[in-house]
């Protein structure tokens, strides 16, 4: 009798996850932005992603192997899904001048005032990231947070989004990258090579 309620609590919890995802599949795409603004803007959401242990970790093993092979060393950096600023401190502290946009002001907010408690300083700018509106070839690099750009909904805002940060870049700049394709991969790239 005890396997088979184990065996039951085990098919709950899985057809919970699983209309868990239901969620997500009747959402439009703009449903989707509409839903994670909700998600990130909550008090505990803000809270968890602030926690030091978060936002003082610095890069990923994947994402430091990916900034080392960037052949810049300085210059005006985008970084995108900017959140309370993990990356954004890296960035700063490597001597590069930092924008960072996200969705969520609250947020940037944090990363300004985590950005100070590091002794650097971060610039934040609010906009959905398939919107992007910034000056054109304001940036030598463009940074989208780790693995970020997989969670862009549809191929043509992926597309779009890579179009407007090509605007966005200065003819020699680069987009770094990491995106999800069997497993986490990475790349960077001047955007005119694959336009």
């Amino acid at each position: 009798m005890t396997k088979s309620r184990i065996a039951l609590g085990k098919f709950f919890i899985r057809l919970g996850k699983f209309i868990e995802f239901l969620a997500v599949v009747v959402m439009k795409p703009e449903d989707l932005v509409e839903f994670s603004k909700q998600s990130y803007v909550t008090a505990d959401a803000l809270a968890g992603w602030n926690q030091p242990t978060i936002v003082d970790r610095g890069l990923d093993v994947g994402e430091r192997e990916l900034f080392e092979r960037i052949p810049l060393k300085s210059g005006r950096m985008f970084v995108l899904f900017a959140g309370t600023g993990r990356e954004a401190i890296v960035f700063a502290k490597k001597g590069f001048e930092i924008v960072g946009a996200d969705f969520i002001s609250e947020m940037l907010e944090m990363a300004k005032a985590n950005a100070r408690r590091h002794g650097v300083s971060v610039e934040g700018l609010v906009q959905d990231i398939s919107e992007l509106d910034v000056p054109q070839e304001s940036f030598d690099l463009a940074w989208v947070s780790n693995l970020m750009y997989s969670s862009i909904p549809t191929k043509r805002n992926r597309i779009n989004v890579l179009k407007r940060i090509q605007k966005a870049l200065k003819s020699e700049g680069y987009l770094v990258c990491q995106f999800l394709v069997q497993k986490a991969s990475g790349i960077f790239l001047r955007l005119k090579e694959i336009a």
